[in-house]
């Protein structure tokens, strides 16, 4: 039954990005970058995972030349949909990123060196929808799944979306791993980990 409502909610959530302005997405992704800039994850981490934002996704291409001015280590993961599965590589500029798997810009890897999961101090990662305990739908592909599972990455996970993008409850399944920050237009704060207890 739980595939059948990720279906249902990634349809709803679309649904929902598609009545939010593209004024509104860059107003909405200002306040973001606003808010990630002052959490003492960004202060305190040098190496960080940036995702190329798809449309209807909170922009991230700010973030990656506020980060390179502050000499912090961009990564970007590069998708091999054969073995579905990401690779990881330190981007020093916006001319390094180039149209790959469908259709998102990704590392140029004649230009960009490789990186290591367990290099990365603090993630952020993209979703359709989150909860308030952490949980994520994707888009159905499980990269990021399988990704946050990896043993040898121990950084921060910060879901990074739109106020919209929030609901109630996400439905989970066994392989679904959640994250420990969310990030919104509203914010910057810790999953809430009471209602995990609940």
């Amino acid at each position: 039954m739980i595939p059948e409502e990720k279906v249902k909610l990634r349809t709803e959530l679309q649904n929902s990005l598609r009545t939010f302005s593209v004024a509104s997405r860059h107003q909405a992704s200002s306040k973001i970058q606003h808010h990630l800039y002052r959490s003492d994850l960004w202060k305190q981490n040098r190496v960080i995972l940036l995702f190329s934002a798809l449309p209807g996704e909170p922009r991230t291409v700010e973030i990656l030349r506020e980060a390179i001015s502050q000499e912090k280590v961009c990564a970007y993961p590069k998708v091999q949909p054969l073995k579905g599965e990401m690779k990881l590589y330190q981007v020093k500029s916006v001319e390094r990123l180039v149209r790959g798997s469908f259709g998102i810009l990704e590392p140029d890897t004649a230009n960009c060196d490789p990186l290591e999961f367990r290099d990365i101090q603090m993630a952020l990662i993209p979703g359709l929808g989150y909860d308030r305990t952490g949980n994520r739908l994707g888009r159905g592909y499980a990269y990021y799944d399988r990704f946050l599972s990896k043993e040898e990455f121990s950084g921060a996970t910060i879901g990074c979306h739109f106020r919209c993008q929030l609901v109630d409850k996400i439905p989970v399944e066994a392989h679904d791993k959640s994250v420990d920050y969310l990030l919104n237009e509203t914010g910057f704060s810790p999953v809430d980990t009471e209602s995990l207890r609940s």
